[in-house]
């Protein structure tokens, strides 16, 4: 009886259990790391994405913005708020001052003399400017009633609130140290007032960040036809008055790749020129 009391035990005895073996375990290991790794990349993969389109869309802005100022202020160059006086007449617009723009003799305004600039290449430019200088000088009208009112900006957004007509002078240039657009504005001693704006790195007075270079060719009339024969740097022009436009190229940090700048040019028709 005993005997099959044991037989009984043997058939009720539940099944044995059999788990995974090492070699199932670790293949199931591989592939779980394999598949969260593609997980990881895809995850990296996709905000690097997102992160260079971000940096492109900046990019974009801040070029859409430095050459909307920089075309504003050039085709403002030589604006005046009333019909201007005769061109023998030139110095009635008090466009004939003496001030010495940057320290150079060749870069004096003349009386008529609206535009202005230096070349960093040529050394023009003073020892505290790092790129070329574009300056240009034009009248606001003053706040009382009549066709003499006018908006009319300088570079930084500024106005002229007094009662009289205000002579704007504007000189633009880029701060290599923080990498910006910056603009002076000065009735005199321009070349002071830009190399302290250099000097302090004031980030108020950036216009624009992220430009890391500036060049400045101007558009000369040489024949007196109304179109440009060459394109020059500052320190070449022969005769203000026969410049008719400017081609401004801007150099900006490659969010993307830092060693590849990006560039950007545009050419900027002057007002009643062309």
């Amino acid at each position: 009886m005993n005997h099959s009391l044991r037989i009984a035990a043997n058939r009720i005895r539940p099944p044995r259990q059999a788990g995974y073996s090492l070699l199932e375990a670790l293949i199931t290991i591989t592939i779980g790391v394999f598949i969260l790794g593609g997980l990881v990349l895809i995850f990296s993969n996709t905000r690097q994405y997102y992160g260079n389109q971000n940096g492109l869309s900046q990019l974009q802005e801040q070029e859409r913005v430095a050459m909307n100022i920089l075309s504003t202020v050039v085709q403002h160059a030589g604006y005046y708020p009333a019909p201007p006086p005769a061109p023998g007449n030139q110095g009635a617009m008090d466009l004939s001052l003496g001030d010495t723009f940057l320290g150079d003799a060749s870069d004096n305004y003349v009386a008529g003399q609206y535009l202005s600039g230096c070349s960093f290449a040529s050394s023009t430019c003073g020892a505290a400017v790092t790129t070329d200088v574009l300056a240009m000088r034009y009248f606001a009208g003053n706040t009382t009633s009549g066709s003499y009112q006018d908006t009319i900006q300088d570079c930084n957004g500024g106005t002229n609130t007094g009662t009289t007509n205000l002579e704007m002078r504007n000189a633009l240039t880029v701060d290599t140290t923080q990498n910006a657009l910056l603009c002076v504005t000065a009735k005199t001693g321009v070349n002071a007032a830009l190399a302290t704006a250099l000097a302090n790195q004031d980030p108020t007075t950036a216009l624009v960040n992220g430009v890391t270079g500036f060049t400045v060719l101007y558009g000369v009339d040489l024949q007196g036809k109304g179109s440009v024969n060459q394109y020059m740097p500052a320190s070449s022009v022969p005769n203000w008055s026969n410049v008719i436009s400017v081609r401004v190229q801007l150099t900006f940090a490659n969010p993307i790749t830092p060693t590849s700048p990006i560039t950007f040019s545009r050419v900027i028709k002057l007002m009643n020129k062309t």
